[in-house]
């Protein structure tokens, strides 16, 4: 028997034909397909393309994250690493939620990663300069205590004149 459709071959007895899935007449009800026969609409043998996928958006804070760790290298590095960590962790928080909608995980995390560089350059910087500022003012005490006294030079400058007292 051949299918009024297609035209394919249909074997004795069934109630569809198994090359174009269409109900052939004078056969049981629909909803009671035969074993092994396709259930959805006819294929024309050819895979459906898949659905055009949405790009996933790159997260504006993990690109803010990165910049301001970037930049508090050269400005201000203690409140913008700061800035840079709490940007990054609210970034990788975002993109978690997500689900695959946001992406730029790793900006965020570098972001986050120069943030901490910076904080711990600029605490650094303090105790140097807290350091720094110590020993020259116990130095000035020490020059003024043996009587060296600053005087101008010849160009407006600053120059050491030492007077010793005995």
């Amino acid at each position: 028997m051949r299918c009024a459709s297609c035209g394919g071959e249909v074997p004795e007895g069934a109630s569809f034909c198994p090359n174009c899935g269409v109900r052939l007449e004078g056969r049981p009800t629909p909803g009671t397909l035969p074993e092994g026969l396709p259930t959805g609409p006819p294929s024309s043998g050819y895979a459906q393309p898949p659905a055009a996928a949405v790009p996933a958006q790159t997260d504006g804070g993990a690109v803010a994250a990165l910049v301001i760790g970037i930049a508090s290298f050269f400005v201000c590095p203690l409140v913008g690493g700061i800035v840079a960590i709490v940007l990054g962790r609210s970034s990788e928080r975002r993109i978690a939620a997500s689900r695959g909608a946001l992406t730029g995980e790793g900006l965020a995390r570098a972001g986050v990663i120069l943030g901490w560089i910076n904080v711990v350059l600029g605490a650094l910087l303090i105790i140097i300069w807290a350091a720094l500022i110590g020993i020259l003012a116990g130095l000035g005490r020490d020059l003024s205590r043996i009587g060296v006294r600053g005087a101008l030079g010849p160009m407006g400058g600053t120059m050491a004149r030492f007077t010793l007292a005995v």
